[in-house]
């Protein structure tokens, strides 16, 4: 069996052509250690509503459209999938039936399914624990966006949170900041759900290989290091042990 043509869709920014957002960067990650054959189209944020609903893709369970997407096309024949888990497991089913093995996969036994659970858990440990990290993190991704783009996240956002993401960077998250000992040691408290995970790992949660659960950690890495790069630099370091040896050996995944 062969692959169909995969194509990509990711978040555009300014600062990086690798992938950014914590969900795109999981697809990305995905096919990179399935070792499948993509091509990447890069979006802003902006135009991603008008790119999907031209397509015909349906809106998730909130109503929103929203990247990941991938098309695979085969026979003259193209499939869109979007949300990051579907698209791991269907990249999953199409690795295995290419008679790959098991072993070899995302998802290699019950056990990588439980430790994406847990990676899950702890992104959202990291995120909205009493210190409010993503107070620091989310309204950051403004300052790398492109100027068509900022405009749309500052109306979004300002609507869904209340607020502007320039006052909570300015206002709420410096709050938080000082009570956690500064910037940086408030992005290593956070990376510390992330870095349980990796107790007694020789490397990768999965083994010898990642498995789904540690592109989900990656990803959140590379969110936040594309959020507050200086600062996240010190903070990876600071928490160093597995998680630090983890986000190093990801490197070559996440670069072209």
């Amino acid at each position: 069996m062969t692959y169909p043509t995969i194509e990509m869709y990711d978040i555009s920014c300014t600062t990086t052509r690798a992938p950014w957002s914590p969900f795109t960067a999981r697809t990305y990650l995905a096919l990179r250690v399935l070792d499948m054959p993509f091509h990447r189209t890069m979006v802003p944020m902006v135009g991603i509503r008008s790119l999907l609903s031209s397509a015909g893709v349906s809106p998730n369970s909130d109503g929103d459209l929203l990247l990941p997407a991938i098309t695979l096309t085969s026979d003259g024949t193209t499939r869109w999938l979007t949300e990051s888990d579907d698209i791991a497991a269907h990249l999953q089913e199409l690795f295995v039936a290419a008679g790959n093995p098991v072993s070899k996969s995302l998802f290699p036994d019950e056990d990588a399914r439980e430790a994406g659970k847990a990676a899950r858990k702890a992104l959202r440990e990291s995120l909205y624990s009493a210190e409010h990290a993503w107070k620091s993190l989310i309204p950051a991704v403004l300052d790398i966006l492109e100027p068509e783009s900022q405009q749309w996240f500052v109306d979004t956002r300002t609507k869904s949170w209340g607020k502007h993401p320039r006052d909570i960077l300015t206002q709420d998250a410096p709050l938080n900041e000082e009570r956690a000992g500064g910037t940086v040691q408030l992005l290593a408290n956070a990376l510390r759900p992330f870095s349980k995970l990796y107790d007694d790992k020789k490397l990768w949660i999965g083994g010898e290989d990642p498995v789904y659960a540690d592109l989900i950690v990656v990803a959140a890495l590379q969110w936040y290091s594309c959020a507050r790069p200086h600062e996240f630099k010190q903070a990876i370091k600071i928490t160093g042990g597995g998680l630090e040896k983890a986000w190093i050996a990801a490197q070559p995944l996440l670069n072209e």
